[in-house]
């Protein structure tokens, strides 16, 4: 059997298919796609996902709202009924209603020569998740920080080192010209 002249020139058929890995590795989440899952027939093999290929983040809310409603950053390619499918699935949580928003990215400014700004590139549009639990279900963000007073007590005594290691300086200024005589330092 003769090769064809297009696998001559690129050559493809002989580079090994383990070559092109790292590059699928180092594309982020968001930009890999979601692969379509073979048609169910009558008659065939049910269709098993043992690894979700989607993604969901907590947001905290940035104002007040309802204690049954949560905010979630999500894959861009989920859909409402997926979304509520990933929580009631995977954390059986039941979900009465989730809205999705499609947030713009945002430009990023860089700061070039002579100090002109301009915009590099923009970040990728994200898509925002409102999900509203259950009856009886509330969700409240926790409070990393109860104890103001131990972040206060931290903050003094990391005030008292930097004093101590600001003396030490002061002290040890010209410790590189110790060989010279104190009025000459």
């Amino acid at each position: 059997m003769r090769i064809p002249a297009y696998y001559m020139k690129n050559a493809f058929h002989k580079l090994d298919p383990k070559q092109f890995r790292p590059v699928l590795d180092k594309t982020p989440l968001w930009e890999r796609p979601i692969p379509k899952y073979p048609v169910y027939k009558d008659g065939g093999p049910q269709t098993r996902v043992f690894l979700c290929h989607f993604w969901m983040k907590m947001l905290k809310p940035n104002r007040r709202q309802a204690k049954d409603v949560v905010n979630f950053e999500v894959h861009p390619q989920m859909s409402k009924f997926d979304i509520k499918q990933y929580l009631e699935k995977l954390y059986q949580v039941s979900v009465l209603h989730v809205s999705t928003k499609l947030a713009p990215g945002t430009p990023v400014e860089k700061e070039g020569a002579k100090g002109r700004k301009y915009y590099s590139h923009q970040r990728p549009d994200r898509r925002l998740a409102y999900v509203t639990l259950g009856r009886g279900q509330t969700f409240e963000f926790p409070d990393l920080f109860k104890d103001k007073e131990k972040l206060q007590h931290t903050a003094d005594q990391n005030q008292s080192d930097e004093e101590a290691t600001e003396k030490k300086r002061v002290a040890y200024k010209h410790f590189d010209k110790l060989s010279i005589p104190p009025w000459f330092r």
